[in-house]
C-alpha cells in the first residue's frame, strides 16, 4: 500500500494522474525489497524488545528476591526505564529510516542503499520529520476514536434499545452493531494507512528539496516536458542513474 502512495504522491507533484495499472507498472521490481523491509522492521522490533527484557527481567528478579520493597520498587522501575529506552530507540531509528519505502520504489534504490540513504536525508531535519509524521498519528488515532467510541457503547445495549422485548432480536441486533463497528474501524484503519503513506511520501520530497534543491529539478523538468522537451525521470539519486 505505501509503495503504490508514495508513487501516487511522487507523481502529483509533477502534474501527473496516472492509474491504479501504471501504478503497479512502476512498481514491478520493488515488491521484494518491500518485503524484505517489511521483513527487517520486524526483526529489528523483536531485537529491540528482546535486548530490553534480557536487560529489565533479571533485575527485577534479584530485586524481587531480596524481598523487601525498596528491592521490588527498584525492580519495576528498572523495568519501566528500559521500556521507555526501548521505546525511545524504536522511534529515533523509524524516523531515521521511515523513507526507505519511499527510496525503494521512487528511486528504485536495492534495500542496503535505501537504508543509508534515509538516513542521511533525514539527518538534520529529524525533528520535521518526527513531527510531520507524528502528528499525522495522532489525528488519525483521534479521529478513529472520534468514530469508534460512539459505536462501541452501542455494541452491549444496541440489542436492547432496537428491540427491547425480543431476545432473539436483540440478538440479531447485537451482531450487526459489533460487524458495523468493525467494519468502520477497518475503514478507518484502511484511510489512516493511507494518509501515513501520503505523509511519508512528502516528508520524502521535503527532505529532498531542503538538501538537494530537488524542487528546482521538478520545476525544470514540468518546464522541459511542457516545450515537448523529453527529460529523463527526475526521481532517481543524482548519483544513479534512470534505470
Amino acid at each position: 500500500m505505501q509503495g503504490v502512495v508514495v508513487l501516487e504522491v511522487s507523481r502529483a507533484v509533477l502534474g501527473e494522474r496516472p492509474t491504479l495499472k501504471q501504478l503497479l507498472g512502476r512498481l514491478r521490481g520493488r515488491f521484494w525489497a518491500l518485503v524484505g523491509w517489511t521483513v527487517l522492521q520486524g526483526v529489528g522490533l523483536m531485537l529491540l524488545v528482546l535486548v530490553a527484557v534480557a536487560v529489565a527481567v533479571p533485575l527485577f528478579v534479584v530485586g524481587a528476591q531480596d524481598a523487601g520493597a525498596g528491592a521490588i520498587v527498584g525492580g519495576v522501575l528498572v523495568l519501566l526505564f528500559a521500556g521507555a529506552a526501548a521505546t525511545a530507540l524504536g522511534v529515533w531509528l523509524g524516523t531515521k529510516l521511515a523513507l526507505v519505502p519511499s527510496l525503494i520504489v521512487v528511486e528504485r534504490l536495492p534495500l542496503r542503499r535505501a537504508v543509508a540513504r534515509s538516513w542521511g536525508l533525514v539527518t538534520g531535519g529529524f525533528w520535521r520529520t518526527f513531527g510531520a509524521l507524528a502528528l499525522m498519528l495522532l489525528i488519525v488515532q483521534v479521529a478513529g476514536q472520534v468514530v469508534a467510541t460512539p459505536l462501541s457503547l452501542l455494541v452491549p445495549i444496541g440489542g436492547a434499545l432496537i428491540a427491547p422485548t425480543d431476545p432473539n432480536a436483540q440478538i440479531v441486533a447485537s451482531v450487526v452493531v459489533t460487524l458495523l463497528s468493525l467494519a468502520v474501524g477497518l475503514v478507518i484503519g484502511a484511510v489512516g494507512t493511507v494518509l501515513q503513506a501520503a505523509v511519508t511520501g512528502l516528508a520524502y520530497l521535503d527532505r529532498r528539496m531542503r538538501r538537494e534543491g530537488f524542487d528546482l529539478v521538478l520545476m525544470r523538468h514540468v518546464e522541459d516536458r511542457a516545450a515537448g522537451l523529453a527529460g529523463p525521470d527526475p526521481f532517481p539519486a543524482p548519483e544513479r542513474a534512470p534505470r
